[in-house]
């Protein structure tokens, strides 16, 4: 289990470990703020070469365009690092969409 606090922008977080989902770019895990308490989300993706980065940087510069209340936002402490990308979203506690449609699916007995 991850655990470990990071400083972004000089804010300061806590991973308290819990993964929320993974993929082929990356881990998401719930994060929290060190001095107010909130719960965020943050995907870590590893960007070891200038494409990568490039990919990233793209993604997080559209991400930050995106004002909509069907959308999980970017948070504009979000980073690139040597290494690692850091985006900080919104913490959505109730899971994310495909976990509902498979809810809603598997209740109305269709299959996907």
């Amino acid at each position: 289990m991850l655990s470990k606090k990071i400083v972004i922008h000089g804010e300061e977080f806590v991973i308290d470990g819990r993964l929320l989902g993974s993929g082929s770019q990356g881990e998401v895990f719930k994060i929290i703020h060190a001095v107010n308490g909130v719960v965020y989300a943050v995907k870590i993706v590893r960007v070891e070469d200038s494409q990568a980065k490039e990919a990233m940087a793209h993604e997080i510069s559209i991400l930050k365009l995106i004002s909509s209340p069907y959308i999980i936002s970017i948070l504009p402490f979000s980073i690139i690092s040597d290494r690692f990308s850091y985006m900080i979203m919104d913490y959505c506690a109730a899971g994310d969409l495909n976990q509902h449609y498979r809810m809603i699916n598997k209740g109305a007995g269709a299959s996907e």
